[in-house]
């Protein structure tokens, strides 16, 4: 048993211990580790009473620190019911009587999850870092993203031009052998 399932367990047992009013809506409930879920900290079916966990995310120092919070955002959803709205009055007000802090989202950081693709501000010219799913809708252009330096307008970086690329291979232009 990993320490992500013995720490959730624990967690759980505490919830069940500390809020007697919430063991009927408990009843039954089970938290797995997922491999599989690499976007999101964890998942609640409340109509099942299942809990899922990422251990992509949590496997991660770094992220450690809001395992806790995490569990305890899980098992709001559980305690709430499948009748009530997600992150609605309900769910955040079991959510920070459980002990969380409220919050609907996360900012962590998944292990082998994120890269960073080279943009253009097409005003500064600079280049501009951003992650794989802003790249992907410049691809397609669905949206315009702004450099937050100077409000240009931000464009893939198709390996800036071809001359660069001929640079980059140290090929000659013009030149005969």
């Amino acid at each position: 048993e990993s320490w992500l399932q013995e720490q959730s367990k624990l967690i759980l047992g505490e919830v069940r211990e500390s809020f007697p009013q919430f063991r009927g809506e408990l009843e039954g409930t089970t938290i797995n580790i997922s491999r599989r879920l690499t976007r999101s900290a964890g998942n609640a079916c409340p109509k099942t009473r299942t809990i899922g966990i990422s251990e992509p995310i949590f496997s991660l120092d770094e992220n450690v620190s809001q395992f806790r919070n995490t569990v305890l955002h899980e098992i709001a959803h559980v305690i709430a019911g499948p009748d009530a709205r997600p992150h609605g009055k309900v769910w955040r007000n079991i959510f920070l009587q459980l002990g969380g802090n409220g919050e609907r989202c996360h900012q962590l950081r998944a292990r082998g999850q994120h890269h960073s693709h080279v943009a253009r501000c097409q005003r500064c010219q600079q280049d501009v870092m951003v992650g794989t799913r802003i790249w992907n809708r410049l691809s397609k252009g669905s949206r315009d993203y702004y450099h937050p330096g100077c409000r240009g307008t931000i464009t893939k970086n198709w390996l800036a031009s071809p001359i660069t690329l001929i640079n980059i291979l140290g090929i000659s232009v013009g030149t005969k052998y």
